[in-house]
């Protein structure tokens, strides 16, 4: 049994994890969370080193306290320093058994759980999700907010208005960036008119048909002799100069 640390080589970021495996049965074992798999499938093993920190545990429950001990020194939970989801222990992480309280968006609290893996069970949630990206990155889940400590509706609503700011702020902000660029406005341009060009209407049934007739029956066409604007009425709109026909202005 030991501690290691999994280094990707090309960006620097960290994992720090444990086995109960020897070390010539882990040999290949880079992490079992799910952001270093990602990594490891996104980068290739190749790119990643790991190193061993801390070896000749004698029990289960020292390894894990290990573990918690150098996520913390590393601070591997940090985005952009390291993978790890959670502060570690996972052989029994002690924030799972932590109580917790779902709150709707209007700060109404919907049900209290004694302990996180409560709400992961009963919820059939992943067993990070909820304390990884409500508790400790504060974002909805579900569209439900996540606390381990009683909130009132006040503070739930501040806090999701908070969110619906910085994610609106966030979509603003990538949109500008795109459209800022020429190069992307072109590509997007020319992209929409091939989806345009490629879109073939469905065929219209005979009830649709039926139902199309009936509902422009007895309009006619005119025009606005101003703007040039085309509409179909079953009497002369009102306002402007309008002349019986589709005719075109100017």
């Amino acid at each position: 049994m030991y501690i290691y640390k999994t280094t990707n080589q090309i960006n620097g970021k960290i994992y720090i994890g444990l086995t109960t495996m020897n070390e010539e049965e882990s040999k290949w074992y880079f992490g079992s969370g799910d952001s270093i798999k990602k990594a490891l499938e996104k980068h290739g093993v190749e790119n990643f080193e790991k190193e061993i920190l801390e070896r000749g545990f004698s029990t289960k429950e020292d390894l894990a306290e290990a573990e918690i001990k150098w996520i913390t020194h590393f601070k591997s939970t940090t985005r952009g320093i390291g993978y790890n989801l959670s502060p570690g222990g996972d052989l029994n992480p002690g924030h799972m058994k932590k109580s917790i309280h779902q709150y709707s968006p209007d700060g109404s609290l919907v049900k209290w759980f004694p302990c996180i893996d409560d709400a992961v069970k009963e919820l059939q949630m992943k067993n990070s999700d909820i304390y990884k990206k409500s508790v400790r990155e504060s974002r909805p889940i579900k569209k439900f907010w996540w606390s381990l400590e009683e909130k009132s509706p006040e503070e739930i609503m501040c806090m999701h208005q908070e969110y619906l700011g910085k994610r609106k702020d966030k979509f603003t902000e990538g949109n500008n960036k795109r459209y800022s660029n020429p190069e992307y406005a072109k590509a997007q341009k020319e992209h929409m008119r091939r989806v345009r060009k490629m879109w073939v209407p469905p065929p219209m049934t005979d009830e649709t048909k039926k139902k199309v007739s009936e509902s422009i029956k007895g309009r006619r066409w005119y025009t606005n002799t101003n703007t040039g604007e085309h509409v179909q009425r079953r009497e002369i709109p009102e306002g402007g100069e309008w002349v019986l026909g589709r005719l075109r202005i100017g």
